[in-house]
């Protein structure tokens, strides 16, 4: 990703020098050196957990690519989301996943085209549609689960299991403690 420079606006008498560098570029705070090869310690527990969810994200695609898998993080979700807790309307799997419901639809939709996933109608009321994975999709999930259960555990393999639960308990504080307000 491209970084943007902005360039500092010209002298003029009308705006001056000190009025020019508001303009300038912001110093950005840098990444302090953990003492580990290239390991950072980010100072942001947000940038910290950003980093690795983009890490897991990409070590599982690339897992899921290397074993001839098609799939993309948002329709492994979906069919890791269906294969833990079976089937649920689209309205219901849109909520838990927290993505935009027509955006989910199409992502559904590839599934189904690829044998994986169905509607069908729910028992007590034909009118409302369950989501649901296949015989396909059933044994596709526990592959990509097993997937993202090796990436999880490279993910934690310098930590004790001490130290796993610890850390799972702490950011999971830290998840309860976003779900007040400031």
């Amino acid at each position: 990703m491209k970084s943007k420079t902005i360039h500092p606006a010209p002298e003029s008498p009308a705006i001056g020098p000190a009025s020019a560098a508001l303009c300038s570029p912001r110093s950005k705070p840098q990444p302090k050196a953990s003492g580990k090869g290239s390991t950072l310690k980010l100072e942001s527990v947000g940038m910290l957990v950003r980093r690795i969810r983009e890490g897991i994200i990409g070590q599982v695609e690339s897992a899921l690519r290397a074993n001839g898998i098609d799939i993309n993080h948002m329709q492994f979700r979906v069919i890791t989301w269906l294969g833990k807790f079976g089937s649920c309307t689209a309205s219901e799997l849109a909520r838990a996943l927290e993505h935009d419901p027509g955006a989910l639809t199409r992502v559904f939709d590839r599934l189904v085209e690829k044998g994986l996933a169905r509607r069908e109608p729910q028992a007590g009321d034909r009118r409302v549609l369950m989501l649901c994975l296949t015989e396909t999709g059933e044994a596709l999930w526990a592959q990509v689960y097993a997937h993202y259960e090796r990436v999880n555990a490279h993910a934690v393999r310098g930590l004790s299991a001490a130290e796993r639960k610890q850390l799972t308990d702490l950011l999971a504080r830290v998840a309860e403690s976003l779900e007040t307000p400031l």
